[in-house]
């Protein structure tokens, strides 16, 4: 499954938030997960940020742009969805014109034929709770994702 628009829209919003030189390098961050797998670091569904973090530090920017779509689709999966609904796709396909538009998204020249655009009616996903998700996993710090995902017992399935 595809986020791209999702986890663009996270980063732009998390880029306005914070100092990130280098947007290419970011941006190269946010998107690589979803055009390679996160395969070293767990699933898409869910993902080791300690792994992670262990092999890689978040003072560059292509990094910390990895590192917030691993945060992303670590809480999608584990708190704002909790299963994966049948449907969930088309819906992720049919909200990226709306969340390209509201975020005035660009999709990078190396996601542009994995990005999917559909219309028709949501069944799974909402519109507004698709927002609130964004705006939210976009203000967290590193420090608050590990206390989230603690509060939330949502660690490593593998390792419960």
């Amino acid at each position: 499954m595809q986020e791209f628009i999702i986890h663009l829209a996270i980063g732009k919003l998390y880029a306005e938030k914070n100092t990130i030189e280098n947007w290419k390098a970011f941006e190269n961050g946010i998107i690589m997960p979803d055009l390679r797998g996160n395969s070293n670091f767990g699933t898409t569904e869910d993902p080791d940020l300690a792994k992670f973090l262990q092999s890689n530090l978040l003072s560059n920017e292509y990094n910390l742009g990895f590192f917030v779509t691993l945060v992303a689709n670590k809480l999608f999966y584990n708190v704002f969805l909790k299963d994966i609904p049948e449907g969930i796709e088309e819906d992720i396909d049919i909200l990226n014109q709306f969340l390209i538009e509201k975020y005035n998204i660009e999709i990078p020249e190396k996601a542009k034929d994995q990005v999917t655009i559909k219309s028709g009616e949501l069944k799974v996903l909402n519109k507004d709770s698709i927002v609130e998700f964004i705006e939210a996993v976009a203000n967290l710090t590193v420090r608050e994702v590990f206390k989230f995902i603690r509060e939330f017992n949502i660690e490593n399935k593998k390792e419960n």
